[in-house]
């Protein structure tokens, strides 16, 4: 018997928007030397303490603390929606007479990934040629960025550049897995593989360079993604339709509320600190469930020019950070940097979409 999706296809792309927005702000803000540094590869206990007590003071640049802080975890809502996407995608056309080959999936997805990052790219190393603080690029590590295998490179934090274009090489890991360990497993296998991933983890340092590595790659991804496909397997909307649309939108809010306190008490302890993207899924779905019905159009476009925004955004970061990230332009720089990113990345996802 079908049941509606969880999650429909505007709320999937309300949730991306979230994301992406909360990611690029994150790689603008973080660079700005008065921000508080985050969490994101390894655990830095002063980071999360400086944080609550910014937070406490009501600092100035309490925006831009909150954003270099929190934005980085936009990335666990888009692996959660990629493990989501790829069960509704393929999962659901079994016994449909679909024929399924994982190295026609993985070529597919790698090279719907490359067209993406080749324009990126290419705009980013022109723009990074001709402004100060230019990267100098090994060739070596050229390649294994277009073949999207850097991450797996020692030291991956030093050589990636644009920085952000980590997220193709872990992605691809993840289409790996998912084609050759995953689909067509029991849910069970997916559990087993999560709590793997996440025990591998919790044995290092906590600040040290094998856990950055590993958050680098499948293994630090594999929580958001596992409760992807997990919740498009075994949950949908018939859990709650019972209620009425208007008590719904009330638990959802409540559900806000209670998963930003928990990330809260969270974020101070190692052990924690590794479950916070599920509270932090969990956030995503709930805002995107409560928020008024006039919101979700922008969000559903914003959602749809995502991709185009993530690989445009570090060479506009790089132009207005060195214009605007500093004294009384910080916050105008940052509004600017936003509306330019948005609007470049429309005309960037029209070339997109050309290539399909």
């Amino acid at each position: 018997m079908n049941h509606p999706q969880f999650l429909s296809k505007s709320e999937c792309a309300a949730m991306r928007a979230f994301a992406i927005i909360a990611i690029i702000m994150h790689n603008y803000c973080h660079w700005l030397a008065p921000a508080v540094k985050e969490n994101e590869y390894i655990f830095d206990i002063g980071n999360s303490q400086l944080f609550l007590y910014k937070l406490a003071e009501g600092a100035d640049m309490l925006l831009v603390h909150i954003l270099s802080y929190w934005g980085h975890y936009g990335v666990p809502v888009f692996l959660f929606l990629s493990g989501y996407g790829l069960v509704v995608k393929y999962e659901q056309m079994e016994g449909t007479g679909a024929t399924w080959s994982p190295w026609i999936f993985l070529r597919r997805n790698y090279v719907k990934l490359f067209k993406m990052m080749a324009i990126g790219f290419a705009f980013f190393v022109v723009i990074d040629a001709l402004t100060p603080g230019r990267w100098h690029y090994a060739p070596e590590n050229i390649v294994a960025q277009l073949l999207m295998v850097i991450n797996l490179l020692p030291g991956p934090s030093h050589i990636i550049w644009p920085g952000p274009y980590w997220f193709f090489g872990l992605m691809m890991q993840l289409y790996v897995i998912y084609a050759f360990l995953l689909r067509g497993r029991n849910s069970w296998a997916v559990i087993a593989f999560v709590i793997i991933c996440h025990v591998a983890q919790s044995l290092c340092d906590e600040t040290g360079d094998t856990l950055k590595w590993l958050r680098y790659n499948s293994i630090g991804g594999m929580l958001p993604f596992g409760m992807g496909i997990l919740v498009a397997r075994h949950l949908n909307e018939t859990i709650i339709s019972w209620l009425s649309a208007e008590h719904r939108r009330w638990i959802w809010a409540v559900a806000v509320i209670i998963s930003t306190y928990m990330l809260l008490e969270m974020c101070c302890n190692f052990h924690l600190w590794m479950l916070m993207p599920v509270l932090v899924v969990v956030f995503a779905v709930a805002l995107v469930k409560c928020i008024p019905s006039m919101m979700m159009p922008p969000l559903v476009w914003l959602g749809g020019v995502s991709a185009a925004i993530f690989v445009v955004h570090p060479a506009l970061r790089k132009l207005f950070i060195r214009l605007y990230g500093h004294g009384d332009e910080m916050y105008g720089g940052l509004l600017l940097y936003l509306v330019v990113t948005i609007i470049i990345s429309y005309l960037v996802s029209q070339i997109i979409s050309k290539q399909k």
